[in-house]
Protein backbone atom coordinates (compact mmCIF):
# COMPACT_ATOMS: atom_id res chain seq x y z
CA UNK A 1 0.00 0.00 0.00
CA UNK A 2 1.40 3.45 -0.92
CA UNK A 3 2.56 5.53 2.02
CA UNK A 4 2.37 9.26 2.63
CA UNK A 5 6.11 9.13 2.99
CA UNK A 6 6.35 8.04 -0.66
CA UNK A 7 4.94 11.38 -1.79
CA UNK A 8 7.24 14.06 -3.09
CA UNK A 9 8.25 16.83 -0.70
CA UNK A 10 5.96 19.24 -2.57
CA UNK A 11 2.92 16.96 -2.21
CA UNK A 12 3.65 16.36 1.46
CA UNK A 13 3.65 20.11 2.03
CA UNK A 14 0.41 20.47 0.03
CA UNK A 15 -1.29 17.93 2.33
CA UNK A 16 -0.15 19.83 5.40
CA UNK A 17 -1.25 23.18 3.98
CA UNK A 18 -4.71 21.83 3.14
CA UNK A 19 -5.17 20.49 6.66
CA UNK A 20 -4.04 23.83 8.07
CA UNK A 21 -6.57 25.66 5.90
CA UNK A 22 -9.43 23.43 7.06
CA UNK A 23 -8.43 23.90 10.69
CA UNK A 24 -8.23 27.65 10.23
CA UNK A 25 -11.81 27.67 8.94
CA UNK A 26 -12.91 25.54 11.89
CA UNK A 27 -11.14 27.90 14.27
CA UNK A 28 -13.02 30.86 12.81
CA UNK A 29 -16.31 29.00 13.31
CA UNK A 30 -15.36 28.33 16.93
CA UNK A 31 -14.76 32.02 17.52
CA UNK A 32 -18.16 32.84 16.03
CA UNK A 33 -19.77 30.35 18.43
CA UNK A 34 -17.81 31.63 21.41
CA UNK A 35 -20.73 33.62 22.77
CA UNK A 36 -22.75 30.43 23.12
CA UNK A 37 -20.09 28.58 25.12
CA UNK A 38 -20.57 27.79 28.77
CA UNK A 39 -18.34 29.57 31.26
CA UNK A 40 -15.16 27.75 32.20
CA UNK A 41 -14.75 26.01 28.83
CA UNK A 42 -11.84 28.11 27.58
CA UNK A 43 -9.24 25.53 28.63
CA UNK A 44 -11.16 22.78 26.87
CA UNK A 45 -11.31 24.86 23.70
CA UNK A 46 -7.56 25.43 23.91
CA UNK A 47 -7.05 21.67 24.21
CA UNK A 48 -9.41 20.94 21.31
CA UNK A 49 -7.22 23.00 18.98
CA UNK A 50 -4.53 20.38 19.51
CA UNK A 51 -6.93 17.55 18.64
CA UNK A 52 -7.20 18.56 14.99
CA UNK A 53 -5.97 16.23 12.18
CA UNK A 54 -2.78 18.18 11.60
CA UNK A 55 -1.68 17.23 15.13
CA UNK A 56 -2.25 13.57 14.37
CA UNK A 57 -0.29 13.86 11.15
CA UNK A 58 2.59 15.58 12.93
CA UNK A 59 2.81 12.62 15.31
CA UNK A 60 3.31 10.01 12.58
CA UNK A 61 7.01 10.55 11.94
CA UNK A 62 9.87 13.02 12.05
CA UNK A 63 9.31 14.14 8.45
CA UNK A 64 5.72 15.24 9.05
CA UNK A 65 6.55 16.59 12.48
CA UNK A 66 9.02 18.94 10.82
CA UNK A 67 6.61 19.88 8.02
CA UNK A 68 3.67 20.44 10.39
CA UNK A 69 5.50 22.43 13.06
CA UNK A 70 5.06 25.88 11.41
CA UNK A 71 1.29 25.25 11.20
CA UNK A 72 0.81 23.55 14.57
CA UNK A 73 2.49 26.37 16.47
CA UNK A 74 1.28 29.27 14.33
CA UNK A 75 -1.47 30.20 16.81
CA UNK A 76 -1.43 29.70 20.58
CA UNK A 77 -4.19 30.10 23.17
CA UNK A 78 -3.31 30.89 26.78
CA UNK A 79 -5.83 30.59 29.61
CA UNK A 80 -5.31 31.59 33.21
CA UNK A 81 -4.31 28.39 34.92
CA UNK A 82 -0.93 27.06 36.02
CA UNK A 83 -0.93 23.95 33.83
CA UNK A 84 -1.76 25.78 30.62
CA UNK A 85 0.79 28.50 31.38
CA UNK A 86 3.52 25.91 31.91
CA UNK A 87 2.59 24.23 28.62
CA UNK A 88 2.86 27.49 26.68
CA UNK A 89 6.14 28.28 28.45
CA UNK A 90 7.59 24.98 27.25
CA UNK A 91 6.86 26.09 23.69
CA UNK A 92 8.48 29.46 24.40
CA UNK A 93 11.62 27.64 25.55
CA UNK A 94 11.82 25.50 22.41
CA UNK A 95 12.77 26.06 18.78
CA UNK A 96 9.04 26.00 17.96
CA UNK A 97 8.72 29.50 19.43
CA UNK A 98 9.92 30.81 16.06
CA UNK A 99 6.73 29.55 14.41
CA UNK A 100 4.29 31.46 16.63
CA UNK A 101 2.53 34.33 14.82
CA UNK A 102 -0.79 34.68 16.70
CA UNK A 103 -1.36 34.65 20.44
CA UNK A 104 -4.70 34.79 22.26
CA UNK A 105 -5.23 35.17 25.99
CA UNK A 106 -8.70 34.45 27.28
CA UNK A 107 -10.14 33.86 30.72
CA UNK A 108 -13.40 33.09 32.40
CA UNK A 109 -14.13 32.48 36.02
CA UNK A 110 -16.63 29.82 37.01
CA UNK A 111 -18.44 32.71 38.67
CA UNK A 112 -17.57 36.31 39.33
CA UNK A 113 -20.19 36.47 42.05
CA UNK A 114 -19.53 35.13 45.54
CA UNK A 115 -22.51 34.39 47.82
CA UNK A 116 -21.92 37.67 49.64
CA UNK A 117 -21.02 39.80 46.63
CA UNK A 118 -18.27 40.05 44.00
CA UNK A 119 -15.61 37.33 44.10
CA UNK A 120 -12.40 38.46 45.83
CA UNK A 121 -8.99 38.16 44.11
CA UNK A 122 -7.05 34.91 44.39
CA UNK A 123 -3.55 33.85 43.33
CA UNK A 124 -5.20 31.16 41.20
CA UNK A 125 -6.77 33.84 39.00
CA UNK A 126 -3.40 34.88 37.59
CA UNK A 127 -0.86 32.08 38.15
CA UNK A 128 2.87 32.75 38.03
CA UNK A 129 3.21 30.69 34.83
CA UNK A 130 0.55 32.80 33.10
CA UNK A 131 2.20 36.02 34.20
CA UNK A 132 5.63 34.84 33.04
CA UNK A 133 4.35 34.04 29.55
CA UNK A 134 2.49 37.33 29.12
CA UNK A 135 5.40 39.42 30.38
CA UNK A 136 7.86 37.71 28.03
CA UNK A 137 6.15 37.53 24.65
CA UNK A 138 9.53 38.36 23.15
CA UNK A 139 10.23 34.67 23.66
CA UNK A 140 8.17 34.37 20.47
CA UNK A 141 10.43 36.54 18.26
CA UNK A 142 8.14 36.50 15.21
CA UNK A 143 4.85 37.02 17.02
CA UNK A 144 2.63 39.45 15.08
CA UNK A 145 -0.83 39.45 16.64
CA UNK A 146 -2.11 39.48 20.20
CA UNK A 147 -5.78 39.12 21.18
CA UNK A 148 -7.06 39.64 24.72
CA UNK A 149 -10.47 38.62 26.04
CA UNK A 150 -11.01 39.28 29.73
CA UNK A 151 -14.00 38.31 31.87
CA UNK A 152 -17.06 40.42 32.29
CA UNK A 153 -19.93 38.89 34.22
CA UNK A 154 -23.02 39.86 32.24
CA UNK A 155 -25.34 38.86 35.08
CA UNK A 156 -23.59 41.23 37.47
CA UNK A 157 -23.64 44.19 35.08
CA UNK A 158 -27.12 43.68 33.77
CA UNK A 159 -28.85 43.07 37.09
CA UNK A 160 -27.86 46.47 38.37
CA UNK A 161 -28.01 49.21 35.71
CA UNK A 162 -26.67 52.33 37.37
CA UNK A 163 -25.24 55.77 36.74
CA UNK A 164 -22.22 55.44 39.03
CA UNK A 165 -19.01 56.69 37.44
CA UNK A 166 -15.90 55.69 39.36
CA UNK A 167 -13.33 58.16 40.58
CA UNK A 168 -9.67 57.13 40.43
CA UNK A 169 -9.61 56.00 44.06
CA UNK A 170 -12.64 53.80 43.41
CA UNK A 171 -10.93 52.19 40.41
CA UNK A 172 -7.89 51.28 42.50
CA UNK A 173 -10.08 50.03 45.34
CA UNK A 174 -12.14 47.85 42.99
CA UNK A 175 -8.98 46.26 41.60
CA UNK A 176 -7.97 45.31 45.13
CA UNK A 177 -11.36 43.83 46.08
CA UNK A 178 -12.79 42.27 42.91
CA UNK A 179 -11.28 39.24 41.20
CA UNK A 180 -12.09 40.16 37.62
CA UNK A 181 -10.88 43.75 38.07
CA UNK A 182 -7.61 42.51 39.60
CA UNK A 183 -7.07 40.09 36.72
CA UNK A 184 -7.75 42.82 34.17
CA UNK A 185 -5.20 45.11 35.80
CA UNK A 186 -2.57 42.36 36.00
CA UNK A 187 -2.99 41.19 32.41
CA UNK A 188 -2.58 44.68 30.92
CA UNK A 189 0.39 45.36 33.20
CA UNK A 190 1.98 42.13 31.96
CA UNK A 191 1.52 42.70 28.24
CA UNK A 192 2.81 46.27 28.62
CA UNK A 193 6.23 44.78 29.37
CA UNK A 194 6.41 43.90 25.66
CA UNK A 195 6.35 47.51 24.48
CA UNK A 196 9.65 47.03 22.63
CA UNK A 197 8.67 43.78 20.87
CA UNK A 198 9.89 44.31 17.31
CA UNK A 199 7.31 42.20 15.45
CA UNK A 200 4.22 42.44 17.69
CA UNK A 201 2.25 45.12 15.86
CA UNK A 202 -1.40 44.06 16.03
CA UNK A 203 -3.61 44.10 19.13
CA UNK A 204 -7.24 43.01 19.45
CA UNK A 205 -9.24 43.69 22.61
CA UNK A 206 -12.36 41.52 22.60
CA UNK A 207 -15.59 42.57 24.36
CA UNK A 208 -13.98 45.20 26.53
CA UNK A 209 -15.92 45.97 29.71
CA UNK A 210 -16.58 49.69 30.10
CA UNK A 211 -14.53 50.13 33.25
CA UNK A 212 -11.28 52.05 33.76
CA UNK A 213 -8.10 50.00 34.31
CA UNK A 214 -5.23 51.48 36.29
CA UNK A 215 -2.63 49.74 34.09
CA UNK A 216 -3.83 51.72 31.08
CA UNK A 217 -2.39 54.85 32.67
CA UNK A 218 1.11 53.41 33.04
CA UNK A 219 3.77 54.76 30.69
CA UNK A 220 4.77 51.22 29.67
CA UNK A 221 1.25 50.45 28.39
CA UNK A 222 1.13 53.70 26.46
CA UNK A 223 4.49 52.83 24.88
CA UNK A 224 3.01 49.46 23.94
CA UNK A 225 0.13 51.21 22.17
CA UNK A 226 2.57 53.54 20.44
CA UNK A 227 4.37 50.54 18.93
CA UNK A 228 1.25 49.12 17.24
CA UNK A 229 0.34 49.16 13.55
CA UNK A 230 -3.26 48.13 14.12
CA UNK A 231 -5.78 48.08 16.96
CA UNK A 232 -9.19 46.40 17.01
CA UNK A 233 -11.56 46.99 19.92
CA UNK A 234 -15.00 45.50 20.48
CA UNK A 235 -17.15 46.60 23.41
CA UNK A 236 -19.23 44.27 25.57
CA UNK A 237 -22.95 44.74 25.02
CA UNK A 238 -25.94 42.92 26.42
CA UNK A 239 -29.28 43.50 28.10
CA UNK A 240 -30.76 42.09 31.28
CA UNK A 241 -33.70 40.16 29.86
CA UNK A 242 -36.11 42.90 30.91
CA UNK A 243 -34.96 45.21 28.13
CA UNK A 244 -32.44 47.36 30.01
CA UNK A 245 -29.51 47.70 27.61
CA UNK A 246 -25.83 48.26 28.30
CA UNK A 247 -26.16 51.97 27.50
CA UNK A 248 -28.45 52.47 30.52
CA UNK A 249 -25.32 52.24 32.68
CA UNK A 250 -23.84 55.69 33.16
CA UNK A 251 -20.34 54.26 33.41
CA UNK A 252 -20.65 52.82 29.88
CA UNK A 253 -21.09 56.24 28.28
CA UNK A 254 -18.32 57.71 30.44
CA UNK A 255 -15.98 54.92 29.38
CA UNK A 256 -16.65 55.43 25.67
CA UNK A 257 -16.11 59.17 26.05
CA UNK A 258 -12.74 58.50 27.71
CA UNK A 259 -11.46 56.00 25.16
CA UNK A 260 -9.32 58.69 23.60
CA UNK A 261 -7.43 59.12 26.87
CA UNK A 262 -7.18 55.35 27.35
CA UNK A 263 -6.18 54.43 23.80
CA UNK A 264 -6.54 56.73 20.79
CA UNK A 265 -4.20 59.59 21.69
CA UNK A 266 -1.33 57.13 22.23
CA UNK A 267 -1.61 55.40 18.83
CA UNK A 268 1.18 57.33 17.16
CA UNK A 269 2.01 54.62 14.61
CA UNK A 270 -1.32 52.92 14.01
CA UNK A 271 -2.38 52.57 10.38
CA UNK A 272 -5.54 50.50 11.00
CA UNK A 273 -8.25 51.06 13.61
CA UNK A 274 -11.44 49.06 14.15
CA UNK A 275 -14.00 50.03 16.79
CA UNK A 276 -17.08 47.83 17.21
CA UNK A 277 -19.92 48.51 19.62
CA UNK A 278 -23.20 46.55 19.82
CA UNK A 279 -26.91 47.07 19.23
CA UNK A 280 -27.25 47.23 23.03
CA UNK A 281 -24.86 50.15 23.23
CA UNK A 282 -24.34 51.95 19.90
CA UNK A 283 -21.91 54.83 20.20
CA UNK A 284 -20.93 58.07 18.50
CA UNK A 285 -23.28 60.84 19.68
CA UNK A 286 -23.97 62.89 22.78
CA UNK A 287 -27.34 62.76 24.52
CA UNK A 288 -29.41 60.58 26.83
CA UNK A 289 -28.56 56.88 26.38
CA UNK A 290 -25.91 57.92 23.86
CA UNK A 291 -22.13 57.63 24.20
CA UNK A 292 -19.90 60.06 22.28
CA UNK A 293 -16.66 58.87 20.71
CA UNK A 294 -14.10 61.65 20.92
CA UNK A 295 -11.52 60.97 18.24
CA UNK A 296 -8.93 63.76 18.58
CA UNK A 297 -8.62 65.26 15.10
CA UNK A 298 -4.82 65.11 15.16
CA UNK A 299 -4.46 61.68 16.80
CA UNK A 300 -3.31 58.63 14.86
CA UNK A 301 -1.42 60.68 12.24
CA UNK A 302 -0.58 57.60 10.13
CA UNK A 303 -4.09 56.12 10.03
CA UNK A 304 -4.90 54.56 6.65
CA UNK A 305 -7.90 52.34 7.44
CA UNK A 306 -10.90 53.03 9.70
CA UNK A 307 -13.61 50.45 10.46
CA UNK A 308 -16.60 51.29 12.65
CA UNK A 309 -19.55 49.10 13.62
CA UNK A 310 -22.74 50.09 15.44
CA UNK A 311 -21.71 53.74 15.46
CA UNK A 312 -23.87 56.81 14.89
CA UNK A 313 -22.45 59.25 12.36
CA UNK A 314 -21.56 62.65 13.78
CA UNK A 315 -19.87 65.96 13.06
CA UNK A 316 -17.01 64.87 15.30
CA UNK A 317 -16.45 61.80 13.13
CA UNK A 318 -16.43 64.03 10.05
CA UNK A 319 -13.76 66.22 11.61
CA UNK A 320 -11.66 63.18 12.41
CA UNK A 321 -11.94 61.76 8.87
CA UNK A 322 -11.25 65.15 7.32
CA UNK A 323 -8.28 65.64 9.63
CA UNK A 324 -6.74 62.60 7.93
CA UNK A 325 -7.70 63.55 4.37
CA UNK A 326 -4.11 63.19 3.16
CA UNK A 327 -3.48 59.72 4.63
CA UNK A 328 -6.80 57.90 5.19
CA UNK A 329 -7.32 55.41 2.36
CA UNK A 330 -10.19 53.22 3.51
CA UNK A 331 -13.33 53.81 5.55
CA UNK A 332 -15.83 51.06 6.30
CA UNK A 333 -19.03 51.90 8.18
CA UNK A 334 -20.70 48.60 9.05
CA UNK A 335 -24.21 48.72 10.50
CA UNK A 336 -23.85 52.41 11.32
CA UNK A 337 -26.72 54.86 11.57
CA UNK A 338 -27.94 58.42 11.47
CA UNK A 339 -29.95 59.46 14.54
CA UNK A 340 -31.50 62.46 12.77
CA UNK A 341 -34.97 61.78 14.17
CA UNK A 342 -33.89 60.62 17.65
CA UNK A 343 -35.09 63.19 20.19
CA UNK A 344 -32.47 61.96 22.68
CA UNK A 345 -29.50 62.66 20.41
CA UNK A 346 -27.66 65.96 20.37
CA UNK A 347 -26.38 67.37 17.08
CA UNK A 348 -27.42 64.38 14.96
CA UNK A 349 -26.92 64.78 11.21
CA UNK A 350 -28.34 63.12 8.06
CA UNK A 351 -26.22 60.95 5.80
CA UNK A 352 -26.26 63.60 3.06
CA UNK A 353 -24.57 66.09 5.38
CA UNK A 354 -22.03 63.47 6.45
CA UNK A 355 -20.98 62.60 2.90
CA UNK A 356 -21.05 66.18 1.59
CA UNK A 357 -18.76 67.53 4.28
CA UNK A 358 -16.23 64.79 3.59
CA UNK A 359 -16.34 65.64 -0.12
CA UNK A 360 -15.76 69.31 0.72
CA UNK A 361 -12.50 68.37 2.46
CA UNK A 362 -11.21 66.88 -0.81
CA UNK A 363 -9.77 63.65 0.65
CA UNK A 364 -6.80 63.03 -1.61
CA UNK A 365 -5.82 59.61 -0.22
CA UNK A 366 -9.29 58.01 -0.07
CA UNK A 367 -9.50 54.85 -2.21
CA UNK A 368 -12.47 53.06 -0.65
CA UNK A 369 -15.55 54.15 1.29
CA UNK A 370 -18.01 51.40 2.20
CA UNK A 371 -21.36 51.63 3.93
CA UNK A 372 -22.78 48.19 4.67
CA UNK A 373 -25.27 46.70 4.37
CA UNK A 374 -26.14 48.45 1.12
CA UNK A 375 -29.84 48.09 1.93
CA UNK A 376 -30.83 48.81 5.53
CA UNK A 377 -33.86 46.98 6.92
CA UNK A 378 -37.21 48.43 5.90
CA UNK A 379 -39.81 45.88 7.02
CA UNK A 380 -41.67 47.75 9.75
CA UNK A 381 -45.08 46.29 8.94
CA UNK A 382 -45.22 44.17 12.10
CA UNK A 383 -45.36 47.29 14.26
CA UNK A 384 -47.54 49.34 11.95
CA UNK A 385 -44.67 51.61 10.91
CA UNK A 386 -45.10 50.80 7.25
CA UNK A 387 -48.00 49.80 5.02
CA UNK A 388 -47.89 46.79 2.74
CA UNK A 389 -48.06 49.13 -0.24
CA UNK A 390 -44.99 51.14 0.81
CA UNK A 391 -43.05 47.97 1.60
CA UNK A 392 -43.91 46.43 -1.78
CA UNK A 393 -42.87 49.62 -3.58
CA UNK A 394 -39.55 49.77 -1.72
CA UNK A 395 -38.82 46.10 -2.40
CA UNK A 396 -39.47 46.64 -6.10
CA UNK A 397 -37.29 49.76 -6.34
CA UNK A 398 -34.39 48.17 -4.45
CA UNK A 399 -34.58 45.05 -6.60
CA UNK A 400 -34.45 47.21 -9.72
CA UNK A 401 -31.51 49.24 -8.34
CA UNK A 402 -29.41 46.79 -6.26
CA UNK A 403 -26.45 49.19 -6.08
CA UNK A 404 -28.52 52.07 -4.77
CA UNK A 405 -28.15 52.47 -1.02
CA UNK A 406 -30.92 52.53 1.53
CA UNK A 407 -29.12 54.25 4.39
CA UNK A 408 -29.91 53.44 8.01
CA UNK A 409 -31.75 55.88 10.26
CA UNK A 410 -32.30 54.69 13.83
CA UNK A 411 -33.15 55.97 17.30
CA UNK A 412 -32.79 54.92 20.93
CA UNK A 413 -35.48 54.32 23.52
CA UNK A 414 -35.30 56.84 26.34
CA UNK A 415 -35.94 54.33 29.12
CA UNK A 416 -34.39 51.04 28.10
CA UNK A 417 -31.81 52.28 25.59
CA UNK A 418 -32.98 49.83 22.92
CA UNK A 419 -32.06 50.57 19.31
CA UNK A 420 -35.06 50.97 17.01
CA UNK A 421 -35.04 51.23 13.24
CA UNK A 422 -36.52 54.46 11.93
CA UNK A 423 -38.42 52.99 8.99
CA UNK A 424 -40.21 56.20 8.07
CA UNK A 425 -36.93 58.12 8.13
CA UNK A 426 -35.29 55.53 5.91
CA UNK A 427 -38.04 55.58 3.30
CA UNK A 428 -38.31 59.37 3.37
CA UNK A 429 -34.57 59.80 2.80
CA UNK A 430 -34.59 57.16 0.07
CA UNK A 431 -37.40 58.89 -1.79
CA UNK A 432 -35.74 62.30 -1.47
CA UNK A 433 -32.53 60.92 -2.99
CA UNK A 434 -30.22 63.46 -1.35
CA UNK A 435 -28.29 60.85 0.64
CA UNK A 436 -27.55 58.82 -2.47
CA UNK A 437 -26.59 61.93 -4.43
CA UNK A 438 -24.09 62.95 -1.74
CA UNK A 439 -22.71 59.42 -1.59
CA UNK A 440 -22.30 59.39 -5.37
CA UNK A 441 -20.25 62.59 -5.15
CA UNK A 442 -18.04 60.93 -2.56
CA UNK A 443 -17.63 57.88 -4.78
CA UNK A 444 -16.60 60.17 -7.63
CA UNK A 445 -13.78 61.44 -5.43
CA UNK A 446 -12.73 57.85 -4.71
CA UNK A 447 -12.73 56.94 -8.41
CA UNK A 448 -10.70 60.03 -9.24
CA UNK A 449 -8.10 59.13 -6.62
CA UNK A 450 -7.85 55.56 -7.90
CA UNK A 451 -7.32 56.71 -11.48
CA UNK A 452 -4.68 59.21 -10.37
CA UNK A 453 -2.79 56.47 -8.56
CA UNK A 454 -2.98 54.19 -11.59
CA UNK A 455 -1.38 56.87 -13.74
CA UNK A 456 1.40 57.36 -11.22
Amino acid sequence: MPSLLDLSAELKLTVVEQLELEEQLESEKNLEREEEDEEGEEEEKAKSVRDWPIMSLSSTCKVFRTLCAPFVFKSLVLVNNEKNGASIQSIADSANADFVRNFRFTSRFKSLLAPDGVEAPSDKDFPASTQKVLENLKAFPKLERLAIKLPGDRDYFEMYPDDQIEEWEEVVDAEERQAWRALTKNVYAAIAQNHDHESLKHLELVEVVGKDVSSWHDESFRKFLGNLDSLKISLMGGENGAGWCMNTNGWYGAFVENMSEFFFKHLTNVTQLSLCASTDGPIGLEGTRHAPVLFPALSMPKLRSLHLKHNFISSQLIEFINGHADVLERVHLDECYSALHCYLAENAIPWSNFFSRIVDAEPSALLSFEVTPVHATIDGREYGDMTDEVFARMEKELAANPERHLFAYSHLDGKYGMLFEDYEGRVEAFDAGVDQAAFDRLMAVVVRNIKRNEKN
